[in-house]
């Protein structure tokens, strides 16, 4: 499963401002991410909202790209672990702010093979 985190703003050590804060925003206060999941079913998609993502996208049915930029206001996302590999490269990369960190760490879908360092100069 594909997860992207974004930052929320940090913590002002002030509970009341925070509770403020959090009142305005949405946010629950509990963690100081915001998780969003790739999975390829609804039942996956069920599974990861009960174990804390904040947004799922269902890449089956839904560009991957286009979701993250909608849900980041079209910044992309700082970090991207990648457990898929060769399949969902291209994304990962693609979801990514400008200097983001990709961390590929699996290959579900095969290896990352042959992979031309130069395309990041065009992303």
């Amino acid at each position: 499963m594909l997860k992207t985190l974004s930052y929320q703003q940090p913590s002002t050590g002030n509970r009341k401002n925070e509770s403020d804060q959090d009142s305005q925003t949405g946010s629950s206060g509990s963690h100081a991410v915001r998780v969003i999941g790739t999975t390829s079913s609804p039942e996956k998609a069920a599974l990861a909202n009960s174990i804390g993502c904040d947004e799922v996208i269902n890449y089956t049915e839904e560009n991957v790209v286009e979701r993250v930029r909608e849900l980041t206001d079209g910044k992309g996302v700082p970090v991207v672990y990648d457990g898929v590999g060769q399949a969902t490269l291209e994304a990962s990369l693609d979801s990514l702010s400008p200097f983001g960190l990709l961390a590929s760490f699996g290959s579900a879908s095969g290896p990352v093979k042959n992979f031309d360092v130069g395309v990041l100069g065009t992303k």
